[in-house]
């Protein structure tokens, strides 16, 4: 089985990625599943938040599917707001 990802926009109230805050991944391996939240240093770190919202967590966060394309097109946004890593 290869890798697959899945990318979720992180958003409060808005739809879609124009109102993105945030980028979430779930990478499913033969290993298993690893979620991974876009830090402000633009590198993947490990994150709750897909399992939490899956769980019906009640915050104002809303998660969004959105395609690899999106997700390039988000990371690069946020490049742009958060500036290129020291």
């Amino acid at each position: 089985m290869a890798e697959r990802i899945t990318y979720y926009a992180f958003t409060r109230g808005g739809a879609g990625i124009g109102a993105a805050t945030g980028l979430i991944r779930r990478r499913v391996t033969p290993e298993g599943r690893t979620d991974e939240s876009l830090g402000r240093d633009l590198r993947w770190q490990p994150s709750s938040a897909l399992f939490e919202w899956e769980m019906n967590d009640v915050s104002a966060r809303k998660l969004v599917e959105i395609s690899e394309a999106e997700a390039a097109e988000l990371m690069e946004r946020f490049r742009a707001e958060w500036g290129e890593p020291g």
